[in-house]
């Protein structure tokens, strides 16, 4: 189906609030988790209890990383209409989900209004993310290029409530999971409550996925590379992130990284990014130095790290962006190939 967007994308204010605690008992541990469960821990063994914990939310979307050192049991429920998924990250053999010990490949799953019961031990760390499935629904029901899961399908199968996700795509999103919760950790919040938003909905799709776009038909993957790219020249030359795209064109994120491999022969984030970096080139060569700065390009093409542009701009072109900038735009001058 086809999707158009001349526009910048302009991502609506939502508030994100970031941070991180540490719990020393059961007590504490129930109160910080009383905005999403209303829930009981129990602690099983002596000796120390304490529960590390860092997290990132808005009032629809929430990200939490918790790591036990001692024994305890979790009983209760999610509150509000949410859904929800836990990653372990580490001891996942010994932990116990509603009476189960689970596999490396499986991830457990949750619902407002179904029991939470779980067993830890001491040492487990766990990614969970928890999203409002309302909200999920109505971004999952605009036209797009791809048919998204049913959540309702999958949380009301009878005996639901693990999911079996390939090993490569579960490693990949708790690496992504991980990497998002710890942008924001201990220094400003730069992250956009919006983008995080849609980083969550686009871990979710992924893996309720019940199958990864293994292949995409030729039409298909050519119309959903013109459309994405069309989106992101309508957005600007600053850095897009695969989730907003993702989301704006209602499509898994693996299966606008086939179509972009497919067509172009790299992956999306690659390609968009070996744009840019042409696109600054051309700037700074049509640029006069006394009017324009490396970091006045570097900036407007979404490049804020100054350190590791300079690296990567000289190994794809040959030259410094200050070189570029300071020579005779006359000059030939070697482009990536490729692109």
């Amino acid at each position: 189906m086809a999707i158009t967007s001349k526009s910048p994308l302009a991502l609506p204010d939502v508030p994100l609030l970031v941070g991180r605690t540490k719990t020393t008992d059961p007590a504490e541990d129930n109160q910080v988790f009383s905005l999403l469960y209303d829930y009981e821990m129990v602690q099983l063994k002596p000796g120390h209890f304490g529960c590390g914990l860092e997290f990132a939310a808005t009032s629809r979307a929430t990200l939490y990383s918790d790591q036990y050192g001692g024994s305890l049991h979790c009983l209760g429920v999610m509150l509000g209409d949410q859904i929800g998924l836990c990653i372990p990250v580490s001891n996942s053999n010994d932990a116990v989900w509603w009476g189960q010990s689970i596999k490396k490949t499986q991830v457990p799953l949750g619902r407002s209004g179904k029991a939470v019961h779980v067993t830890f031990h001491p040492g487990h760390h766990n990614l969970v993310a928890v999203i409002d499935r309302k909200f999920c629904i109505e971004r999952w029901q605009r036209p797009g290029f791809a048919a998204p899961p049913d959540i309702d399908e999958i949380f009301n199968r009878s005996g639901q409530q693990f999911l079996s996700v390939d090993t490569a795509k579960l490693d990949r999103w708790r690496v992504r999971l991980a990497n998002l919760l710890s942008r924001n950790q201990g220094g400003p919040v730069t992250l956009q409550g919006a983008a995080f938003e849609n980083e969550i909905l686009t871990a979710f799709r992924s893996l309720l996925e019940s199958v990864e776009a293994c292949d995409v038909n030729e039409s298909v993957a050519r119309k959903l590379v013109e459309t994405a790219l069309d989106h992101v020249e309508g957005w600007g030359p600053r850095r897009v992130a695969i989730a907003d795209l993702c989301v704006e064109l209602n499509v898994s994120r693996r299966t606008l990284e086939v179509a972009f491999r497919n067509v172009i022969g790299m992956s999306p984030l690659k390609y968009l990014t070996q744009r840019r970096f042409c696109r600054a080139f051309t700037a700074l060569k049509q640029a006069s130095p006394d009017e324009t700065s490396v970091t006045d390009v570097a900036l407007v093409h979404g490049f804020h790290e100054l350190g590791r542009f300079a690296s990567r701009y000289q190994e794809l072109f040959g030259e410094l962006p200050r070189e570029t900038l300071r020579q005779r735009p006359t000059r030939c001058r070697r482009m990536p190939t490729g692109l």
